[in-house]
Protein backbone atom coordinates (compact mmCIF):
# COMPACT_ATOMS: atom_id res chain seq x y z
CA UNK A 1 0.00 0.00 0.00
CA UNK A 2 1.31 3.23 -0.78
CA UNK A 3 1.31 5.67 2.24
CA UNK A 4 1.01 8.79 0.80
CA UNK A 5 -2.41 7.58 -1.58
CA UNK A 6 -3.47 4.89 0.58
CA UNK A 7 -6.65 3.07 -0.63
CA UNK A 8 -10.28 4.52 0.60
CA UNK A 9 -13.28 3.03 1.03
CA UNK A 10 -16.62 5.59 0.42
CA UNK A 11 -19.32 4.54 2.90
CA UNK A 12 -22.74 6.79 1.92
CA UNK A 13 -20.62 10.27 2.13
CA UNK A 14 -18.08 9.27 4.28
CA UNK A 15 -14.52 7.86 3.53
CA UNK A 16 -12.47 5.27 5.36
CA UNK A 17 -8.56 4.44 4.49
CA UNK A 18 -8.09 1.00 4.13
CA UNK A 19 -5.29 -0.82 6.08
CA UNK A 20 -3.56 -3.96 5.28
CA UNK A 21 -4.01 -6.66 7.38
CA UNK A 22 -1.40 -8.86 9.22
CA UNK A 23 -1.06 -12.38 8.06
CA UNK A 24 -1.18 -14.31 11.14
CA UNK A 25 0.39 -17.42 9.84
CA UNK A 26 3.52 -15.31 9.56
CA UNK A 27 3.74 -15.05 12.86
CA UNK A 28 4.75 -18.59 13.46
CA UNK A 29 1.96 -18.41 16.81
CA UNK A 30 -1.20 -18.01 17.13
CA UNK A 31 -0.58 -14.21 19.37
CA UNK A 32 -1.60 -10.85 17.43
CA UNK A 33 0.58 -7.90 17.50
CA UNK A 34 -0.35 -5.01 19.40
CA UNK A 35 -2.71 -3.50 17.50
CA UNK A 36 -3.10 0.16 16.64
CA UNK A 37 -6.93 1.17 16.85
CA UNK A 38 -7.35 4.36 14.77
CA UNK A 39 -9.75 6.53 16.60
CA UNK A 40 -13.46 6.61 14.72
CA UNK A 41 -13.83 10.46 13.43
CA UNK A 42 -17.62 9.99 12.90
CA UNK A 43 -18.00 8.28 16.75
CA UNK A 44 -19.71 11.53 17.40
CA UNK A 45 -22.05 11.09 14.53
CA UNK A 46 -23.64 7.82 15.40
CA UNK A 47 -27.20 9.66 16.09
CA UNK A 48 -27.32 9.49 12.82
CA UNK A 49 -26.72 6.52 12.41
CA UNK A 50 -29.08 5.37 14.86
CA UNK A 51 -31.98 7.33 13.08
CA UNK A 52 -30.64 5.16 9.97
CA UNK A 53 -30.61 1.49 11.43
CA UNK A 54 -33.42 0.12 12.80
CA UNK A 55 -32.42 -0.31 16.86
CA UNK A 56 -34.96 -1.81 19.07
CA UNK A 57 -34.63 -1.57 22.66
CA UNK A 58 -35.91 -3.89 25.33
CA UNK A 59 -35.26 -3.92 28.76
CA UNK A 60 -31.94 -1.73 28.12
CA UNK A 61 -30.76 -3.67 25.82
CA UNK A 62 -30.16 -2.54 22.20
CA UNK A 63 -30.57 -4.72 19.09
CA UNK A 64 -30.45 -3.92 15.36
CA UNK A 65 -31.11 -7.35 12.84
CA UNK A 66 -30.06 -6.50 9.32
CA UNK A 67 -29.78 -9.13 6.43
CA UNK A 68 -26.52 -9.84 4.62
CA UNK A 69 -26.06 -12.83 1.90
CA UNK A 70 -24.74 -16.16 3.13
CA UNK A 71 -21.84 -16.04 1.02
CA UNK A 72 -20.69 -13.28 2.90
CA UNK A 73 -20.63 -14.20 6.75
CA UNK A 74 -17.20 -15.49 6.72
CA UNK A 75 -15.29 -12.27 5.83
CA UNK A 76 -17.34 -11.02 8.65
CA UNK A 77 -16.19 -13.90 11.21
CA UNK A 78 -13.08 -14.15 10.00
CA UNK A 79 -10.50 -16.61 10.48
CA UNK A 80 -10.90 -18.81 13.65
CA UNK A 81 -13.47 -15.90 14.22
CA UNK A 82 -11.03 -13.15 14.88
CA UNK A 83 -12.66 -10.55 13.29
CA UNK A 84 -16.04 -10.92 14.82
CA UNK A 85 -14.13 -10.87 18.02
CA UNK A 86 -12.63 -7.64 16.94
CA UNK A 87 -15.61 -6.34 16.21
CA UNK A 88 -17.07 -7.08 19.82
CA UNK A 89 -14.02 -6.18 21.59
CA UNK A 90 -13.64 -2.45 19.93
CA UNK A 91 -17.31 -1.80 19.82
CA UNK A 92 -18.87 -3.75 23.67
CA UNK A 93 -21.25 -5.72 21.53
CA UNK A 94 -22.51 -9.00 20.66
CA UNK A 95 -22.95 -10.28 17.59
CA UNK A 96 -24.53 -13.12 16.36
CA UNK A 97 -24.43 -14.83 12.68
CA UNK A 98 -26.52 -17.48 11.08
CA UNK A 99 -23.86 -21.07 11.44
CA UNK A 100 -22.82 -22.10 7.70
CA UNK A 101 -24.92 -23.33 5.30
CA UNK A 102 -27.57 -21.22 7.39
CA UNK A 103 -29.51 -18.31 6.31
CA UNK A 104 -30.89 -15.58 8.78
CA UNK A 105 -30.35 -11.84 9.86
CA UNK A 106 -27.25 -10.72 11.92
CA UNK A 107 -27.98 -9.84 15.31
CA UNK A 108 -26.10 -6.90 17.01
CA UNK A 109 -26.97 -6.42 20.52
CA UNK A 110 -25.75 -4.00 23.28
CA UNK A 111 -26.72 -1.67 26.41
CA UNK A 112 -25.68 1.34 24.37
CA UNK A 113 -27.09 2.31 21.01
CA UNK A 114 -24.09 4.04 20.01
CA UNK A 115 -22.27 0.63 20.19
CA UNK A 116 -24.66 -1.19 18.44
CA UNK A 117 -24.27 1.75 15.14
CA UNK A 118 -20.62 1.50 15.21
CA UNK A 119 -20.77 -2.30 15.20
CA UNK A 120 -23.19 -2.33 12.32
CA UNK A 121 -21.19 0.19 10.60
CA UNK A 122 -18.11 -1.44 10.46
CA UNK A 123 -19.31 -4.91 9.32
CA UNK A 124 -21.07 -2.96 6.44
CA UNK A 125 -17.55 -1.53 5.36
CA UNK A 126 -16.36 -4.91 5.68
CA UNK A 127 -19.83 -6.60 3.19
CA UNK A 128 -18.51 -3.56 0.60
CA UNK A 129 -14.76 -4.11 0.53
CA UNK A 130 -16.21 -8.13 0.12
CA UNK A 131 -18.35 -6.69 -3.08
CA UNK A 132 -15.99 -5.23 -4.70
CA UNK A 133 -13.54 -8.28 -4.97
CA UNK A 134 -16.40 -10.00 -6.69
CA UNK A 135 -17.97 -10.21 -10.25
CA UNK A 136 -20.51 -7.67 -10.78
CA UNK A 137 -24.15 -9.91 -11.58
CA UNK A 138 -26.42 -6.90 -12.31
CA UNK A 139 -26.39 -3.44 -13.38
CA UNK A 140 -28.63 -0.34 -13.92
CA UNK A 141 -28.67 0.15 -17.49
CA UNK A 142 -30.87 2.69 -20.22
CA UNK A 143 -31.57 0.11 -22.80
CA UNK A 144 -29.98 1.79 -26.60
CA UNK A 145 -31.72 -0.34 -28.73
CA UNK A 146 -34.47 2.00 -30.77
CA UNK A 147 -34.69 0.64 -34.63
CA UNK A 148 -32.91 3.84 -35.61
CA UNK A 149 -29.82 3.34 -33.15
CA UNK A 150 -29.84 -0.32 -34.33
CA UNK A 151 -30.04 0.98 -37.54
CA UNK A 152 -27.01 3.24 -37.64
CA UNK A 153 -24.64 0.88 -35.27
CA UNK A 154 -25.05 -2.00 -38.23
CA UNK A 155 -24.19 0.93 -40.56
CA UNK A 156 -20.90 1.75 -38.60
CA UNK A 157 -20.12 -2.12 -38.23
CA UNK A 158 -20.45 -2.70 -42.04
CA UNK A 159 -18.39 0.48 -42.80
CA UNK A 160 -15.30 -0.55 -40.43
CA UNK A 161 -15.57 -4.14 -41.46
CA UNK A 162 -15.42 -3.36 -45.32
CA UNK A 163 -13.30 -0.60 -44.91
CA UNK A 164 -9.87 -1.80 -46.99
CA UNK A 165 -7.44 0.15 -44.70
CA UNK A 166 -8.80 -1.12 -41.60
CA UNK A 167 -7.31 -4.63 -40.56
CA UNK A 168 -7.76 -7.48 -37.96
CA UNK A 169 -11.01 -6.49 -37.27
CA UNK A 170 -13.78 -9.13 -37.86
CA UNK A 171 -17.90 -9.04 -36.80
CA UNK A 172 -17.55 -11.25 -33.40
CA UNK A 173 -15.82 -8.00 -31.88
CA UNK A 174 -19.09 -5.79 -32.09
CA UNK A 175 -21.58 -5.76 -29.70
CA UNK A 176 -24.92 -7.61 -30.26
CA UNK A 177 -27.24 -4.22 -31.82
CA UNK A 178 -30.01 -5.96 -29.03
CA UNK A 179 -27.67 -5.29 -26.17
CA UNK A 180 -26.64 -1.78 -26.64
CA UNK A 181 -27.19 0.16 -23.56
CA UNK A 182 -25.64 2.82 -20.94
CA UNK A 183 -24.34 1.33 -17.77
CA UNK A 184 -25.34 3.86 -14.59
CA UNK A 185 -24.27 1.43 -11.73
CA UNK A 186 -22.74 -2.18 -11.49
CA UNK A 187 -23.89 -4.43 -8.47
CA UNK A 188 -22.73 -7.85 -6.71
CA UNK A 189 -26.19 -8.78 -5.76
CA UNK A 190 -25.83 -12.10 -4.19
CA UNK A 191 -29.02 -13.58 -3.22
CA UNK A 192 -33.01 -13.00 -3.28
CA UNK A 193 -32.67 -10.57 -0.53
CA UNK A 194 -30.37 -8.38 -2.52
CA UNK A 195 -32.23 -8.49 -5.33
CA UNK A 196 -35.41 -7.62 -4.46
CA UNK A 197 -33.49 -4.99 -2.09
CA UNK A 198 -32.14 -3.18 -5.35
CA UNK A 199 -35.34 -3.32 -6.83
CA UNK A 200 -36.72 -1.04 -4.07
CA UNK A 201 -34.13 1.02 -4.39
CA UNK A 202 -34.58 2.14 -8.02
CA UNK A 203 -38.26 2.42 -7.34
CA UNK A 204 -37.62 4.79 -4.64
CA UNK A 205 -35.60 6.65 -7.24
CA UNK A 206 -38.32 6.69 -9.76
CA UNK A 207 -39.71 8.82 -7.43
CA UNK A 208 -37.18 11.18 -5.62
CA UNK A 209 -34.90 11.08 -8.60
CA UNK A 210 -36.21 9.63 -12.07
CA UNK A 211 -39.44 11.79 -11.77
CA UNK A 212 -37.35 15.36 -12.26
CA UNK A 213 -35.86 14.09 -15.66
CA UNK A 214 -39.57 13.31 -17.57
CA UNK A 215 -38.63 14.12 -21.43
CA UNK A 216 -35.20 13.40 -21.17
CA UNK A 217 -33.59 13.24 -24.34
CA UNK A 218 -29.50 12.42 -25.58
CA UNK A 219 -27.54 12.09 -28.61
CA UNK A 220 -24.98 9.18 -29.23
CA UNK A 221 -22.39 10.70 -30.91
CA UNK A 222 -18.58 10.26 -31.40
CA UNK A 223 -16.17 7.48 -30.87
CA UNK A 224 -13.66 7.03 -27.93
CA UNK A 225 -11.85 4.07 -25.87
CA UNK A 226 -10.57 3.69 -22.87
CA UNK A 227 -6.78 3.71 -23.16
CA UNK A 228 -4.33 6.06 -24.66
CA UNK A 229 -3.35 4.09 -26.91
CA UNK A 230 -5.36 3.73 -30.24
CA UNK A 231 -3.43 1.10 -31.72
CA UNK A 232 -3.85 -1.41 -28.44
CA UNK A 233 -7.74 -1.22 -27.45
CA UNK A 234 -10.11 -3.53 -25.74
CA UNK A 235 -13.17 -1.48 -25.92
CA UNK A 236 -14.27 1.23 -28.28
CA UNK A 237 -17.56 3.15 -27.15
CA UNK A 238 -19.81 5.70 -28.41
CA UNK A 239 -20.22 8.71 -26.60
CA UNK A 240 -23.69 10.23 -24.84
CA UNK A 241 -23.64 13.63 -25.10
CA UNK A 242 -26.75 14.96 -22.12
CA UNK A 243 -26.07 17.06 -19.50
CA UNK A 244 -29.51 15.68 -17.84
CA UNK A 245 -28.86 12.36 -18.48
CA UNK A 246 -24.98 12.77 -16.76
CA UNK A 247 -26.98 14.60 -13.87
CA UNK A 248 -29.10 11.88 -13.30
CA UNK A 249 -26.96 9.30 -13.85
CA UNK A 250 -25.08 10.65 -11.08
CA UNK A 251 -27.58 10.46 -8.39
CA UNK A 252 -28.39 7.39 -8.94
CA UNK A 253 -25.18 6.22 -8.54
CA UNK A 254 -24.72 8.58 -5.05
CA UNK A 255 -27.95 6.81 -4.53
CA UNK A 256 -26.79 3.18 -4.56
CA UNK A 257 -23.50 4.61 -3.04
CA UNK A 258 -25.16 5.47 -0.04
CA UNK A 259 -27.30 2.89 0.24
CA UNK A 260 -24.38 1.11 1.09
CA UNK A 261 -24.74 -1.95 -2.55
CA UNK A 262 -21.62 -0.35 -4.10
CA UNK A 263 -18.50 1.53 -3.76
CA UNK A 264 -18.24 5.27 -4.78
CA UNK A 265 -14.97 5.27 -7.57
CA UNK A 266 -15.03 8.42 -8.94
CA UNK A 267 -17.47 11.51 -9.01
CA UNK A 268 -18.89 10.93 -11.74
CA UNK A 269 -20.41 8.03 -14.42
CA UNK A 270 -18.74 7.48 -17.65
CA UNK A 271 -21.68 8.15 -20.19
CA UNK A 272 -20.71 4.90 -22.71
CA UNK A 273 -22.55 2.75 -25.53
CA UNK A 274 -20.05 -0.30 -25.70
CA UNK A 275 -20.12 -0.82 -29.48
CA UNK A 276 -16.82 -3.25 -29.81
CA UNK A 277 -14.98 -5.01 -26.77
CA UNK A 278 -12.38 -8.37 -27.39
CA UNK A 279 -14.33 -9.21 -24.59
CA UNK A 280 -17.24 -10.37 -26.61
CA UNK A 281 -14.42 -12.52 -29.20
CA UNK A 282 -12.92 -14.16 -26.21
CA UNK A 283 -16.55 -15.38 -25.09
CA UNK A 284 -16.99 -16.78 -28.16
CA UNK A 285 -13.63 -18.63 -28.56
CA UNK A 286 -13.11 -20.27 -25.61
CA UNK A 287 -9.57 -21.14 -24.31
CA UNK A 288 -7.74 -18.20 -27.02
CA UNK A 289 -5.93 -15.37 -26.07
CA UNK A 290 -7.64 -12.51 -27.39
CA UNK A 291 -5.36 -9.71 -28.06
CA UNK A 292 -5.77 -5.87 -28.28
CA UNK A 293 -7.24 -4.63 -31.53
CA UNK A 294 -5.68 -1.63 -33.30
CA UNK A 295 -8.40 1.16 -33.58
CA UNK A 296 -6.17 3.90 -35.16
CA UNK A 297 -7.98 4.25 -38.37
CA UNK A 298 -11.18 3.82 -36.95
CA UNK A 299 -10.93 6.95 -34.98
CA UNK A 300 -9.62 8.82 -37.59
CA UNK A 301 -12.12 7.98 -39.90
CA UNK A 302 -15.27 7.72 -38.37
CA UNK A 303 -14.66 9.58 -35.10
CA UNK A 304 -17.08 11.73 -35.35
CA UNK A 305 -20.08 9.00 -36.08
CA UNK A 306 -23.48 10.34 -35.06
CA UNK A 307 -25.24 7.60 -34.47
CA UNK A 308 -28.38 9.49 -33.76
CA UNK A 309 -30.28 11.29 -30.83
CA UNK A 310 -33.40 9.27 -28.67
CA UNK A 311 -35.62 9.90 -25.94
CA UNK A 312 -34.57 7.81 -23.11
CA UNK A 313 -37.95 5.52 -21.81
CA UNK A 314 -36.76 3.56 -19.44
CA UNK A 315 -33.74 2.04 -16.63
CA UNK A 316 -33.80 -1.49 -15.68
CA UNK A 317 -32.06 -3.46 -13.59
CA UNK A 318 -30.51 -5.56 -15.79
CA UNK A 319 -29.12 -9.11 -14.74
CA UNK A 320 -25.64 -9.79 -16.70
CA UNK A 321 -25.37 -12.95 -18.85
CA UNK A 322 -28.81 -13.29 -19.39
CA UNK A 323 -30.93 -12.75 -22.72
CA UNK A 324 -35.00 -12.30 -22.31
CA UNK A 325 -37.60 -12.29 -25.44
CA UNK A 326 -36.63 -9.71 -27.68
CA UNK A 327 -32.71 -10.32 -27.06
CA UNK A 328 -31.94 -7.93 -24.19
CA UNK A 329 -30.75 -8.37 -20.96
CA UNK A 330 -33.03 -9.94 -18.57
CA UNK A 331 -34.56 -7.24 -15.94
CA UNK A 332 -35.40 -7.37 -12.29
CA UNK A 333 -36.99 -4.51 -11.87
CA UNK A 334 -37.97 -1.67 -15.15
CA UNK A 335 -38.89 2.06 -14.43
CA UNK A 336 -40.35 4.80 -16.67
CA UNK A 337 -38.37 7.98 -17.34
Amino acid sequence: MDVIKPDLLWIGSRCYRVNQTVNTASLGGSQLPEKYVEHDAYDDDCVADEENYQIECTNGRYLTAFHVPSQLFGVIVGAKGATRRRIETETSTKIEIPKQGQDGDIKITSNNAKSVSAARRRIEIIVIGARMKMDFTHFLSVPMVEPEIQETFLDFKTKVLGDNEIYGITEKYFQNPHRLHITIVLLTLLDNADRALAAQYLRECEETIVSQFKGLELQMKGLEIMNDDPSAVNVLFAAIESEAMQAMSDQLHEYFCNKGLMQRKNDHVKLHVTLMNTKFLKNQEENSRVEAFDATKILQKYGNFNFGRVKVKEIHLSQRHTSGTVGYYEASCIIKV
